[in-house]
């Protein structure tokens, strides 16, 4: 909820404003952001399941009419050009194959002076990495891979700006709130700590992406962030 709330801030947006939401999931995030900030969101997910959950619990909350879901690419959108004043992500730009298709898509569809905000990780350049941190970088990769994200190789400290001027956005800025996110992960390591490593001792951690995830990032603090990015068309 206080993600949610955070998202909301960033978008700034008054109540009926139309929004995307790229990689929308099971659509939580679409659907809080409808019921208590009135916005009206498209939702877009390349899985079928997500969308057909989505619309089941829009249905339940008598949310149709604001929220509306469907299956599709973000790199490739099923919408006019200029269509929204907002379109978000929420940890799903990291999954895309070609972020750069994304980005373009996404700034065609906003109208102008639109606006883009992105909750997404990143990542420590290879070239600064400590031979320390060079285990704990190998198992974000892997974590990266097993969960399909390969965008998030790509997405380095101070990256994100220069990415979206060279789509065409401007007025870049981001916003570190790593720091807030830490308590939250400190409680799923302490849960997914034991059977990761047992899971590691079987060679099955690929099978336990959740827990790897939570105990790696956890303990492999200096080698990611997590960050708000936003800019304007």
């Amino acid at each position: 909820m206080l993600m949610n709330e955070q998202l909301a801030n960033k978008l700034a947006l008054k109540p009926g404003s139309k929004v995307l939401d790229a990689g929308c999931g099971e659509g939580n995030v679409a659907l809080y952001l409808v019921k208590h900030h009135g916005l009206l969101i498209e939702g877009i997910d390349l899985l079928d399941f997500n969308i057909a959950n989505a619309q089941k619990s829009a249905l339940k909350q008598k949310l149709g009419d604001r929220a509306t879901f469907q299956v599709g690419s973000y790199m490739k959108l099923p919408f006019a050009d200029n269509s929204f004043n907002a379109v978000y992500t929420m940890e799903t730009l990291v999954h895309a194959p070609d972020y750069r298709k994304a980005l373009k898509e996404f700034l065609r569809v906003l109208k102008p002076n639109g606006r883009l905000v992105l909750f997404e990780y990143t990542l420590k350049p290879e070239g600064e990495v400590e031979p320390s941190e060079r285990v704990g970088m190998h198992r974000i990769k892997q974590v990266n891979r097993v969960a399909a994200m390969p965008a998030f190789n790509e997405f380095t400290f101070g990256s994100m700006q220069p990415k979206l001027k060279t789509a065409g956005f401007r007025k870049a800025s981001t916003e570190d709130i790593t720091a807030r996110m830490l308590p939250m992960l400190k409680i799923f390591h302490q849960k997914a700590k034991l059977l990761y490593k047992l899971s590691r001792i079987l060679h099955l951690e690929d099978h336990l992406i959740n827990g790897m995830s939570a105990v790696e990032f956890y303990e492999n603090q200096s080698l990611w962030k997590y960050e708000i990015t936003t800019a304007l068309k």
